[in-house]
């Protein structure tokens, strides 16, 4: 299933190489460490003296086995971890992983086209939208440090998702932290439908 993120680069004077062959050497060299990535634009950062390059990139989400490890050669991979017939363990969780090697590579190769670009991890922002296709309320869990359709959870809570509705998760400034230092952080947990 594929996943759009938005990346941004920042350096200065981007915004007026937008159409320059730098600027696409920058978005195909994104493009290797995702699915695919295509230009967005180039802004001025307002207050800042560096510009932005946006690009909209394409991972994927992978359903797996609860215990199996995540492979992952993208920069960021979503995962579902299913639980085992018969195990205890009953509800899927929503994973995203960051790849620490592939981040480092990737600002290694865009500082070689422009010595002043780069991606940051501490200004980085990861928002994942559910959709509920069903017809069925969907329960579910929220983790604690987390935005939730623009509301801050500081504790596990138990919620349910109604039909043909999303929410919006937005993981807060230490969940990003942990991320991108523990190269994984749960999402949010969803019960199987009730029988």
């Amino acid at each position: 299933m594929p996943v759009t993120l938005e990346l941004e680069i920042l350096a200065p004077g981007l915004r007026d190489e937008c159409d320059k062959p730098e600027i696409q050497q920058m978005v195909s060299t994104v493009t290797s460490y995702f699915d695919s990535a295509n230009l967005m634009g180039c802004t001025q950062v307002n207050g800042a003296m560096y510009d932005s390059l946006k690009i909209k990139a394409t991972t994927v989400m992978e359903v797996l086995p609860w215990g199996q490890e995540f492979e992952i050669k993208q920069l960021v991979k979503f995962f579902v971890m299913r639980p085992q017939q018969g195990s205890n363990i009953v509800s899927s969780e929503v994973f995203a992983a960051f790849n620490r090697s592939a981040y480092d590579e990737l600002n290694e190769r865009l500082t070689s086209i422009n010595m002043m670009a780069q991606l940051k991890t501490e200004e980085a922002r990861l928002s994942v939208v559910f959709d509920n296709d069903t017809r069925e309320r969907v329960a579910w869990f929220t983790n604690p440090g987390n935005w939730y359709d623009g509301r801050p959870q500081a504790t596990v809570e138990n919620a349910q998702l109604d039909p043909r509705s999303t929410i919006t998760v937005k993981l807060g400034d230490v969940n990003m932290a942990v991320l991108t230092s523990d190269q994984s952080i749960s999402i949010a947990a969803f019960m199987p439908p009730a029988n």
